[in-house]
């Protein structure tokens, strides 16, 4: 993991689509996952040389990113070009996708300045982290223009947790976590477990108190809103109008 330091955007940009895998144990990348782009005869595609940084290819079989579940629901790996629909997904389209189908999740989105600070920040809480997880993913994005994208005009690494369905103590885990990620300016998936507050939320989603006057506009009575936007979006300091 050291090597990030120093090879974070290099490794990064090896590919259309990079993926480390790891459980932040002894600072170790278990898995790196490369997807390219290529013609149908696989004529330009480009090897990234990882052996000068300690890895090695897997050309006889596939693997799965949680390493202790067989490779029978990953897409094909090992070099073999096909189409995008069958390569950039992890898991097949017919399979179970994660670990059983029941695991919860969370990803926190980072300025891809930050990642290595981010991902340090991280693993200092790798004992606590290892019982509940069946893998980390990171990952990076370009920016874009949506106003409550994690990735809104920032360029951004991502940390994704594949957790075992163990609510209560990952809660209390990203709790005390959160603490330490929040000066890193960390901004959560908005669909996955997280326990930043509203206040924290509006401070690095710039565009959430206007996403919030066309809520009330075009909204006003509150018909489509439910728990999660009063909680998060509203800050649950208005009282909801009776419908």
């Amino acid at each position: 993991m050291s090597v990030l330091k120093n090879h974070f955007e290099e490794i990064m940009s090896s590919g259309y689509s990079v993926s480390l895998y790891t459980r932040f144990q002894d600072q170790n990348i278990y898995q790196v996952r490369i997807k390219s782009l290529t013609d149908p005869n696989h004529s330009n595609h480009k090897e990234f040389d990882f052996e000068r940084f300690g890895a090695k290819k897997i050309v006889d079989r596939d693997v799965r990113s949680i390493i202790e579940l067989p490779a029978d629901f990953s897409t094909v790996q090992r070099g073999i070009p096909g189409p995008w629909h069958e390569r950039l997904p992890h898991i097949r389209i017919d399979s179970i996708p994660g670990a059983t189908g029941a695991e919860v999740h969370s990803e926190y989105f980072f300025p891809i300045e930050r990642a290595y600070e981010a991902i340090m920040a991280v693993e200092s809480f790798r004992e606590r982290i290892d019982p509940l997880v069946y893998t980390t993913e990171i990952r990076t994005i370009e920016a874009d223009e949506f106003w409550l994208s994690p990735c809104y005009k920032q360029r951004s690494m991502a940390i994704h947790f594949t957790w075992k369905q163990d609510v209560k103590n990952v809660m209390q885990l990203l709790s005390v976590m959160e603490e330490k990620l929040k000066p890193l300016k960390a901004r959560p998936h908005w669909g996955k477990l997280f326990t930043f507050t509203h206040e924290y939320l509006e401070s690095v989603y710039e565009k959430l108190p206007r996403f919030r006057q066309l809520l009330i506009k075009y909204d006003p009575h509150g018909k489509f809103r439910n728990e999660f936007l009063d909680k998060y979006i509203f800050g649950k300091k208005e009282e909801r109008a009776k419908i």
